[in-house]
């Protein structure tokens, strides 16, 4: 759903395709002959998880983090391993209630890959009773998913710290800062 998204801006596309596996040889085969081929398949969409750990007095008061991911693939070409420009996908984010993690939100995703330049996080923070206003985030991903493209058999997990959520009525812009690869079962994966 793009929501928001003013004419003359990035599209947006689907944020939970299919899986999709491909395989392309080019053969020549002789008329009325046998022959042996054996596909290996690529897996061509890879899950992206975002974590997020708020900090700061309004943290508990965050209804709704409403946000987006530039810079994903719309589309691959995958006989010569080409991506279409750059799109937009909506990142899902919910608040996970149980577990190690209750208090953090999450947002889970299925991508093609990443082009262009860079792969920003885009959206706003929103609290209980509009208090405090809603707050711009913003976050830079382009280092954390730099090698995304590759290895698309496993899933990716990055948790970051949302800083500085504003108090009272004092709003300023929020970051997550500090981006790191989650391994294994750090984060409870069922919500």
């Amino acid at each position: 759903a793009a929501t928001g998204n003013r004419a003359g801006t990035d599209a947006f596309v689907n944020n939970a395709p299919g899986w999709f596996f491909t395989y392309t040889k080019q053969v020549s085969i002789e008329k009325d002959k046998d022959y042996p081929l054996t596909a290996a398949m690529k897996q061509q969409v890879r899950e992206l998880t975002l974590v997020v750990e708020p900090t700061g007095d309004a943290a508990r008061r965050i209804t709704e983090i409403v946000a987006h991911l530039t810079g994903a693939a719309g589309t691959l070409d995958f006989a010569t391993d080409t991506y279409g420009a750059a799109s937009n996908v909506v990142l899902p984010f919910t608040k996970i209630t149980e577990g190690d993690d209750a208090g953090k939100w999450k947002a889970t995703v299925r991508l093609l890959g990443v082009t262009g330049t860079e792969q920003l996080l885009k959206g706003e923070i929103r609290y209980a009773d509009g208090n405090p206003t809603p707050t711009t985030l913003k976050s830079d991903l382009t280092e954390a998913l730099k090698e995304f493209n590759t290895g698309k058999g496993e899933s990716l997990t990055l948790s970051g710290t949302l800083v500085e959520t504003p108090e009272g009525m004092e709003v300023d812009g929020a970051e997550i800062n500090g981006w790191e690869e989650v391994k294994g079962d750090d984060v409870n994966a069922d919500l």
